[in-house]
């Protein structure tokens, strides 16, 4: 771990995840909701317009969890 850096907590909840473990993904989406909602805010959205992508976002996610590999953070 590079030094100053956190690491990156998605990962492991992701993991618990998809090992069938629904209340790790509510703290991702806890976690990263409002890092989500702001990105979408910069990129122009309207506060409504940027709760559905960000919910969109977080159904991808969701729907992915087989697919999901850690490697990467989780944040990318």
């Amino acid at each position: 771990m590079e030094q100053g850096i956190a690491p990156d907590p998605g990962q492991g909840w992701m993991a618990e995840f998809q090992r069938g473990d629904d209340a790790a993904f509510e703290r991702i989406v806890v976690h990263y909701g409002d890092r989500v909602l702001a990105f979408f805010r910069r990129c122009g959205a309207d506060r409504s317009s940027a709760e559905d992508l960000a919910q969109e976002a977080f159904l991808r996610i969701a729907r992915a969890r087989d697919r999901y590999e850690p490697t990467a953070h989780f944040t990318t």
